[in-house]
């Protein structure tokens, strides 16, 4: 299209992305996802690279929100730390995958699943091995994603989680129905958002990587909501 790099062309992408997955909030698709992890004593997040960062603010929404106990783990270290835990009570694995075939995610679900834990997915390749191995799953709906860094796929998910937690607090009625207005009404105007983000810093950003690229290191510092993105 009309841009040099396909990154570019998906950071730009991300204003119609999170506009069409904004609908979710009434979406009947999403019944099953919201229905288990109202039900949850615990949900571990799971996900690899990007897809861990989106769990750690997953997890920031889900336990504010919909107060849903939830633990973000990195899909390669589930089975060691967990190896012994036996599941007590109502145990949730949202795994979550871009591709929806990251190994380390797969061989979380084979390990977990035969031990009695609920199985769900968020990912965003329609038909995939984590979709079929889900007991209910949401597809993210960012699209085909060519760059390697995450952009509108890691966008949506931080988006869908957020659409998770809202649905989950208003059906146990963590939140009211006013303020679940209020965070729809929040979340369908994202895509303007992000639009004045991207016009609003694309310059600022050029020079400031001119100047970062000449650094060795850089130390990224956030807690709570940011540390996700840090």
């Amino acid at each position: 299209g009309k841009y040099n790099f396909f990154l570019t062309k998906e950071i730009h992408e991300q204003i119609e992305t999170t506009k069409k997955l904004a609908y979710g909030l009434e979406s009947d698709l999403l019944d099953d996802m919201v229905d288990n992890l109202a039900d949850a004593d615990v949900a571990y997040l799971v996900g690899c690279g990007s897809s861990f960062n989106a769990c750690n603010v997953g997890s920031y929404y889900l336990n504010n929100i919909a107060d849903v106990l939830s633990i973000p783990v990195i899909g390669g270290r589930f089975f060691e730390e967990f190896k012994n835990l036996k599941p007590k009570g109502n145990m949730v694995i949202l795994n979550v995958s871009q591709s929806g075939e990251t190994k380390d995610i797969i061989n979380t679900i084979n390990f977990a699943k035969p031990k009695g834990f609920h199985i769900l997915g968020m990912i965003n390749v329609p038909g995939s091995t984590v979709e079929r191995m889900s007991e209910a799953y949401a597809n993210t709906g960012a699209g085909i994603e060519r760059s390697v860094p995450a952009t509108k796929t890691y966008t949506n998910q931080v988006l869908l989680f957020l659409i998770l937690a809202a649905r989950v607090g208003l059906k146990k009625g963590t939140i009211s129905s006013q303020e679940f207005e209020n965070l729809k009404e929040e979340i369908h105007q994202i895509s303007t958002l992000v639009e004045k983000t991207i016009n609003n810093t694309i310059d600022k950003a050029q020079e400031l990587a001119k100047e970062l690229s000449e650094k060795n290191a850089m130390t990224l510092l956030g807690y709570g909501i940011t540390h996700g993105v840090a």
